[in-house]
This record gives structure tokens, C-alpha cells and sequence, in this order.
């Protein structure tokens, strides 16, 4: 019998995710083997943002999904993830819309940075070479 303090329902940011993300065939397949997952959980292997990083990786993919979490290591699953997405560190531990949020963010101020070097005038240039 599971305790109630080891059963843990899955996050709603994780099945907003795979509802927006997978094809209805197999949407309730992958929140289903997501929930049972995460539900059993001893360790982190199974964590919020392991199941995050393997739903990334998995592109909607119901067979990339279980490959993903068939693999053995999590550390390969996590890097695998921030590889992909071009951002490392733990960037899959926030739920879904603040890793959107956040990215929004950083293409808003990569954009103000790209036009403000453009806008400097060229005598900024000559003065900031080498004397």
C-alpha cells in the first residue's frame, strides 16, 4: 500500500505541457506514465524537472518519451534538456510558463542589446581600439 505522504500528484504546468504538446492518441499515455512516475518517486531520478527535461527532449513524442525516461541516468536526461534549449543550470526546475517568462525576457534584452551596439556612433569604435 502507497503512503499517503510518498503519493504525489504531477504537477499542472507538466500536463498543460502534454496536452499542448502531444497528439490525443498519446496525450493521455505520457501524462499517465508522467503521473506514475513521479507519483512512486523515491529519488530524484524521477523529479519535476527530470519529467520536464524528457517531455523538452521527447518533442511531443510518446516513444521519445519513454526512451528518454528508459535511459537510466537523470544527470544525462537534465543535460541532454539545457543542451537542447541553449540554457544550462537548473532551468527546468521552474514550471513551464516562468521558463516561457524568462525567456521572453532574455530575447527582449538580447534585442535591446543587438540595437543599442548598432545605434553607437562610429567614434566609439575608433576610441575603444588599441593606442
Amino acid at each position: 500500500m502507497i503512503e499517503r505522504e510518498e503519493y504525489r500528484t504531477l504537477p499542472q504546468d507538466i500536463i498543460d505541457f502534454i496536452v499542448d504538446n502531444f497528439p490525443v492518441p498519446s496525450c493521455y499515455a505520457a501524462i499517465s506514465l508522467c503521473s506514475v512516475l513521479f507519483a512512486l518517486r523515491r529519488d530524484i531520478r524521477y523529479s519535476e524537472d527530470v519529467i520536464r527535461s524528457a517531455l523538452f527532449l521527447s518533442s511531443g513524442d510518446l516513444d521519445l518519451l519513454k526512451q528518454e525516461f528508459d535511459y537510466g541516468d537523470y544527470r544525462d536526461i537534465l543535460l541532454a534538456a539545457e543542451q537542447k534549449s541553449g540554457n544550462h543550470g537548473h532551468y527546468f526546475r521552474m514550471p513551464f510558463p516562468e521558463v516561457h517568462k524568462l525567456e521572453k525576457i532574455l530575447n527582449e534584452e538580447q534585442l535591446k542589446l543587438s540595437q543599442e551596439s548598432e545605434e553607437l556612433p562610429e567614434e566609439f569604435y575608433r576610441q575603444a581600439g588599441p593606442k
